[in-house]
């Protein structure tokens, strides 16, 4: 199974659910100064419980600073068996140029 890179504009429907889980890849300090809407930090912990709890057609989006590492991460959740993983392209960047 595959994840998709995704613009910025295509997560704004991704985030009416609830069932969407969003991790933030950056560091603490990074996240604590903004972060996209219910994102949580992804930890280990926080991966595991994703692929334990949410089941494999629960939307997952993943993003880091700039969108490079993030398709890492997006890449691995895939190949766990989740059906709808994505890697938002250009990160947290892209993200605050597209909502300013």
């Amino acid at each position: 199974m595959n994840y998709k890179v995704i613009a910025p504009k295509q997560v704004a429907p991704l985030l009416e659910s609830p069932d969407t889980v969003v991790l933030d890849m950056r560091d603490s300090r990074a996240y604590v100064e903004g972060h996209i809407g219910h994102a949580i930090q992804a930890s280990q912990e926080h991966i595991v419980k994703i692929i334990e709890e949410q089941g494999a057609e629960a939307p997952v989006v993943v993003y880091c600073y700039h969108g490079i590492s993030s398709r890492k991460l997006a890449e691995a959740l895939a190949s766990q068996g989740l059906n709808q993983v994505y890697s938002l392209e250009g990160g947290w960047a892209a993200w605050c140029l597209h909502n300013r």
